[in-house]
């Protein structure tokens, strides 16, 4: 019967929607169940955490899909467009440098 649990989660893959482009992906479970303890809190396996080069004191954005909850890497995104690309940070605010440019533009 342990065989046949392992080979279950070898191949098994939920079908998932990305959040930013709306395509399919395939998501597969870590094989880890973790406690939320008193305080709300889990403890991300060192396997991740090495595998995803989350250190300690990384920022860590809590994102809902439906009923799921996903944990990703913070990456800031820029506070006119959304973009994650090329992003500064200005008077403690995320601009990419399509939007900089733009508002150059404009005082022009």
């Amino acid at each position: 019967m342990m065989q046949g649990f392992q080979t279950y989660k070898k191949t098994y893959k939920k079908r998932e929607t990305d959040m930013e482009t709306g395509e399919v992906i395939h998501v597969k479970p870590a094989g880890v169940v973790r406690k939320v303890d008193q305080l709300g809190r889990i403890v991300l396996p060192k396997s991740l955490r090495k595998r995803y080069q989350m250190n300690e004191g990384d920022p860590v954005e809590i994102l809902v899909q439906g009923d799921h909850i996903i944990l990703e890497r913070y990456r800031p995104r820029c506070v006119f467009c959304g973009s994650m690309e090329q992003v500064r940070e200005y008077k403690e605010r995320h601009l990419c440098a399509n939007c900089v440019g733009e508002l150059i533009a404009l005082r022009k």
